[in-house]
């Protein structure tokens, strides 16, 4: 029987999160890589993860308490770690691998402890964007396996593209320039002026479930980002485009990898020109993530490659 253990990053309980149901970008990658890692040959996946007791959340993927020994796994994932954890070694298996998505700012000896980590299990470290690769004193040791898309649940619509709501939709986290569009839509009287209604998702709040992002996504007009804050990847972004959504960005960090369609402004311009496409009602026809590999296509290349 062929085991794999991902690793996840100790959270305050605040952060803690379901397997069955995860909402972050983060989240959304155990999940996912568990249940590929499995279509990819793996018998079982134990993701080891805060607030864990042993339930099987799909076919053969457990989300188990986090353990002071292990057994032998064929395969480790260690994500997002902050220090060596020295009851993870090569005696337990013959195949560690070190992710992580965390940005340290300008802190480059965040980086270089990563990469000691990495070095510590004989590993490559891996990353999801190559604009987060670029952070790396030594770019050439590390190695560059982006997130994947749930094609299940974000696809186009069906048939002809048809009118789209006048929604324009932010679905990221709060952190990333929520509250500043909601100012601008009060202050600016931006819905009475163009017409378009800015929504927001309760972002890892439990009242939207995947489907209903989803369906949001498939009815509005534009996707929206602000580029406040760092983003290594924005699997919100990709989502929207997968669902024909035509965003409206400042393309901070990986955003300017992952958006392929829309509308990039500076931050500088991002509101003249948020009021010129949507004065236009300039939504484009087309827009898709079909650059974005599925999940098993990411997984494969995450474990394998």
């Amino acid at each position: 029987m062929t085991r794999l253990l991902i690793v996840t990053e100790h959270l305050p309980p605040a952060f803690h999160f379901a397997l069955q149901a995860p909402q972050r970008g983060t989240e959304k990658f155990y999940r996912y890589t568990a249940v590929a890692a499995r279509e990819l040959g793996f018998d079982q996946v134990d993701v080891e993860m805060d607030g864990a007791w042993g339930d099987e959340v799909a076919p053969g993927v457990f989300a188990v308490p986090r353990a002071t020994t292990r057994p032998f796994y064929d395969q480790i994932l260690v994500c997002n770690p902050r220090e060596v954890d020295l009851s993870i070694g090569r005696s337990y298996t013959a195949n560690v691998r070190v992710w992580h998505d965390f940005h340290y700012g300008d802190q480059a000896e965040g980086y270089d402890d990563l990469q000691a980590i990495a070095d510590h299990f004989g590993s490559n470290l891996h990353v999801i964007s190559n604009y987060s690769r670029s952070l790396h004193r030594d770019p050439r040791r590390v190695v560059v396996a982006p997130l994947g898309i749930d094609r299940s649940i974000y696809y186009p619509p069906d048939g002809p593209p048809g009118p789209r709501r006048k929604l324009v939709a932010f679905t990221s986290s709060p952190d990333r320039g929520l509250e500043p569009l909601r100012q601008l839509w009060q202050d600016a009287a931006f819905e009475q002026r163009y017409g378009y209604h800015l929504v927001s998702t309760a972002y890892a709040a439990g009242r939207f479930t995947d489907q209903d992002v989803a369906e949001l996504l498939r009815q509005a007009a534009f996707w929206i980002h602000p580029g406040i804050g760092n983003e290594l990847f924005c699997l919100a972004a990709v989502e929207a485009q997968a669902c024909g959504a035509t965003p409206l960005v400042v393309p901070t960090g990986a955003l300017a990898e992952t958006v392929r369609y829309g509308y990039c402004f500076t931050q500088e311009s991002f509101v003249n020109g948020l009021e010129g496409v949507l004065s236009r009602d300039a939504v484009l026809q087309g827009v898709n993530a079909d650059h974005i590999n599925d999940w098993r296509t990411a997984t494969e290349r995450l474990l394998f490659h």
